[in-house]
């Protein structure tokens, strides 16, 4: 198996006929690329996070450093939480309409997905209340609704 990407090296072929088998819907194959288009973003944003966070404690002395790095420190996960929503969608609907091992990935997708949603929220929302700035400037009002719903 090609960690990179998690499929089956040389297999292509096979593998998309027997994805096609256990869901048959006709956005089945979008779905798929669509999920596979946003693994890259999300990890490059968790990359960010972490260069953000070694950014914010190192601090510069200059009045309103603090703000500001507490408040770009919100952008990654805001992000990490906006496209997690988008694949707890995906996954809904693949858990819907996929069967046999591809239905418990889906659903497994599910679970982690809405927990990584969940998991980002709050630390936008400190991280702007610590920044003296309304989390609904950056879309946390948005982020809750979804968050509850899910």
């Amino acid at each position: 198996m090609d960690r990179r990407d998690g499929r089956g090296a040389g297999r292509d072929g096979q593998r998309e006929s027997s994805a096609a088998a256990d869901d048959p819907s006709p956005q089945a194959a979008a779905r798929r690329d669509r999920a596979g288009g946003l693994r890259p973003l999300l990890l490059a944003l968790a990359d960010e996070d972490v260069r953000s966070l070694r950014r914010g404690a190192r601090g510069t002395g200059r009045p309103g450093a603090l703000r500001e790095a507490l408040a770009a420190a919100a952008d990654p996960p805001l992000c990490i939480a906006r496209y997690g929503a988008e694949v707890w969608e995906l996954a809904v609907a693949a858990a819907a309409n996929a069967r046999g091992g591809v239905r418990g990935e889906a659903v497994a997708a599910v679970a982690l997905a809405g927990a990584a949603v969940a998991a980002a929220v709050p630390l936008v929302e400190l991280n702007l209340r610590r920044a003296c700035r309304p989390a609904s400037e950056r879309g946390g009002a948005e982020l809750r609704r979804r968050r509850q719903s899910s």
